[in-house]
């Protein structure tokens, strides 16, 4: 059997994951913990403080941090024709995809803070501190959980688009019934259709209400409508959701172990269920 050069031991590292090669565990590992500090270090530094006392051990665990995930990119591009063997432009590819460019922002702040030294630029640079969030989408790379749940949301978008369209219509057809017979009687809440759709928005949202109430029956059922449309932005979404992510779930046990599921009618075998 040939032996792996070290490019693909490097590309085996980095795609491994938790159930890869015993170095792509530690590396997998070791990259969790970053990020879960990388997080961390950000709610301490709120802390003026304790920003004061452990600012020195925030800023050299953060440059330990960027430096793993820099060289995580770089690595990545190095072994870009090994991820996407049949791409004419591998590495191009590699640059262009989803989690290169959250990896290329998460470390932004970083060398913004390091390269503008102008202190009207470190006001911005501090804006860009919030891009060190998305440190947390790496998780997903590592947790056949988060990718089923990344699958499922991608399965269903079009449901998704296509349920908050019919919410948004439907609380715009209730602003204007609310504006027609709500203006007279409170023209100071009902002032307008944007003011009336704002606030059937609130309303839809907050379960609770907003501290405003229709006067007339008519604006009553149509806030009675507008709170049915609210519940329907939260009930049907979700069981969209939950139901392909059952399918989801299934399909990668299904992957892990095909002898487990009945081939005529996708049921686990050896399930208790009767």
């Amino acid at each position: 059997m040939k032996e792996k050069s070290f490019k693909e031991k490097v590309y085996e590292m980095l795609e491994g994951g938790l159930h890869g090669s015993p170095m792509a565990r530690v590396f997998s590992w070791t990259v969790i913990i970053l990020i879960l500090l990388s997080v961390v270090s950000m709610v301490v530094e709120s802390y003026e403080e304790a920003h004061h006392r452990v600012g020195g051990l925030l800023w050299v665990m953060e440059t330990i941090t960027v430096g793993v995930f820099t060289l995580e990119v770089v690595l990545g591009f190095w072994t870009a024709d090994l991820r996407y063997p049949d791409a004419k432009y591998p590495r191009l590819r590699f640059l262009g995809s989803f989690m290169c460019i959250v990896e290329l922002l998460a470390i932004l702040p970083f060398y913004l803070g390091l390269i503008l030294s102008d202190p009207g630029f470190l006001e911005i640079t501090q804006v860009f501190q919030l891009l060190r969030l998305l440190h947390l989408l790496k998780l997903g790379e590592y947790s056949p959980t988060m990718r089923a749940l990344a699958a499922a949301c991608r399965a269903t978008s079009h449901s998704f688009l296509l349920c908050a369209v019919v919410c948004f219509f439907g609380m715009l057809a209730a602003s204007i019934v609310l504006y027609n017979v709500e203006k007279e009687q409170q023209p100071e809440v009902f002032s307008n259709v944007p003011a009336c759709l704002w606030w059937a928005i609130c309303e839809a949202v907050n379960m609770r209400g907003v501290g405003a109430y229709p006067m007339t029956v008519i604006g009553r059922f149509s806030a009675m409508a507008v709170r049915l449309l609210g519940l329907g932005m939260i009930a049907v979404p979700a069981g969209l959701l939950a139901s392909e992510y059952r399918r989801e779930r299934a399909k990668h046990l299904e992957e892990k172990d095909p002898k487990a599921f009945c081939p005529h009618c996708g049921k686990r075998l050896n399930s208790d269920d009767p």
